[in-house]
């Protein structure tokens, strides 16, 4: 599911107190988190009602921490956080999450999940299906014209042809939308 806007409400605050807490945030994620790289982003949920800690804890403790699967490895700055490190396909991902849940269990006796399982993507005619499990097991398919893979917080939308259809975008791959407000 991509969403390519969104309206927000919020609350007027100083400018500089804004500013401070914004940097601040950015400086704890890029020493906690592996940043300007593809990722998966943070690929457990913490398994809140099997354990006090938390699924990276469970991951450090129990999985060979540069095991890889083709492309897709665990990162070495934050262990939830899976790196393509070139060309990991779907496949690869998948494997490398299988064998890190697997792993955990065995060591440990916790079930840590995913939100979604994505278990196959097709084209059929001009739509792109994707199904997908959800965390109750329920299959679900998704219909689009095309399956924009987000690996990491910025996306890679190069040679997709955005600009085609009206659609801006910054460097990092948000939208633009005409009637945003400038200020």
């Amino acid at each position: 599911l991509i969403f390519l806007s969104a309206s927000f409400k919020g609350f007027k605050k100083d400018k500089a107190l804004i500013k401070s807490e914004v940097q601040r945030l950015i400086e704890k994620k890029e020493l906690t988190q592996p940043t300007r790289i593809k990722t998966s982003g943070s690929t457990f949920k913490n398994p809140i009602n099997q354990t006090d800690k938390k699924v990276w804890q469970l991951i450090s403790e129990s999985v060979p921490l540069k095991k890889s699967f083709g492309d897709a490895s665990i990162s070495e700055k934050h262990c939830n956080f899976f790196v393509n490190k070139g060309n990991a396909k779907l496949e690869d991902m998948k494997n490398l999450i299988e064998f890190v849940a697997k792993s955990v269990f065995k060591k440990t006796g916790v079930n840590i999940n995913t939100s979604h399982r994505v278990t196959s993507i097709k084209r059929e005619g001009n739509s792109v299906i994707v199904s997908a499990d959800n965390k109750s097991g329920e299959s679900l398919n998704f219909e689009g014209d095309y399956c924009l893979i987000s690996i990491g917080r910025s996306a890679y939308t190069d040679g997709l042809g955005l600009e085609n259809i009206g659609i801006q975008t910054d460097r990092h791959g948000r939208e633009f939308p005409k009637y945003r407000k400038r200020r």
